[in-house]
């Protein structure tokens, strides 16, 4: 069956039931599938003309395609110029992962059951949308 990029609904349900993030009308959801599971999402929410938020887990491989799909579509579709994700400090395996796709740590909010993190990555520093992934 091979890897498919998918959106809507079910990645949306599928990724929110594994992060703080929710799915509704006003998000979109990018997914990847593979043999027919899905093994990757993202949630965008809270559009606000040059940032939007966002939800990602993955739980397999990925490919180059679903990279640049999940770049693509907030930097070049929505045109915002900011991609936000909030980590729990707890979360290692998420910093990580943000860290390495190139996200900095923009500020940080003290809270009794651990800090939350918030990550940035602008458009200019997205290494994503071009040459081996666009």
């Amino acid at each position: 069956m091979g890897w498919n990029i998918v959106q809507g609904e079910p990645v949306g349900a599928w990724v929110a039931e594994q992060t703080t993030g929710s799915y509704n009308s006003n998000s979109a959801a990018i997914g990847l599938e593979r043999e027919g599971q899905i093994v990757a999402g993202v949630i965008y929410e809270n559009f606000l003309n040059t940032t939007i938020n966002c939800h990602i887990v993955i739980d397999g491989k990925i490919n180059k395609k679903f990279i640049y799909a999940i770049f693509n579509y907030p930097f070049i579709v929505c045109n915002v110029e900011k991609i936000i994700v909030l980590v729990t400090e707890d979360n290692k395996k998420s910093i990580k992962l943000v860290k390495n796709m190139g996200f900095t740590e923009e500020a940080r909010i003290t809270r009794s059951n651990g800090d939350m993190i918030y990550f940035t990555l602008l458009r200019n520093n997205c290494k994503f949308l071009g040459g081996k992934y666009g």
